[in-house]
């Protein structure tokens, strides 16, 4: 038994419809249908060109490079999963950073605030109390005179 001949895609086959694959250039490929390496004779290529796709027959090889360029261009699975998981990092680190600003003013806050306690007199009232849950709260309540303003912080 001789060996097999292992045929590879020629642009010749373009005249009967078929583009390389995207996956395998060895490969043709006649409208998303790939093809084995034993239809790969152009008189087997022909034959289903004209069988399977006897609209096309006759038409100009511009059409079919336009096809194939059409083709070649689609979105592909991992392009969209690749954009997915792109806008999901985005997304991740936009909410890091929107994380990160209100702890920075929270702390800001914080701080001007502990440094005009320290500036002045004021009186502090603590409570307790208990959540739906059986969850103890401790409730701390502030008040102190800032620039002639009452202000009360709980």
């Amino acid at each position: 038994m001789g060996k097999k001949k292992c045929r590879l895609y020629s642009s010749e086959y373009l005249q009967f419809g078929f583009a390389a694959s995207p996956a395998n250039e060895h490969l043709p490929m006649c409208f998303e249908k790939v093809f084995s390496n034993d239809t790969m004779k152009p008189s087997k290529l022909k034959l289903h060109f004209t069988r399977c796709h006897p609209d096309k027959n006759g038409k100009d090889v511009s059409c079919f490079q336009a096809l194939r360029e059409k083709l070649m261009k689609r979105r592909t699975l991992s392009s969209t999963l690749s954009c997915l998981s792109r806008r999901d990092r985005d997304g991740l680190a936009a909410s890091y950073k929107i994380s990160l600003r209100i702890n920075a003013m929270a702390q800001d806050v914080e701080d001007t605030l502990c440094s005009w306690l320290k500036q002045s007199e004021f009186s502090l009232q603590v409570d307790e109390s208990t959540l739906p849950g059986n969850e103890a709260v401790l409730l701390a309540y502030v008040r102190f005179i800032r620039e002639e303003h009452f202000v009360f912080i709980s």
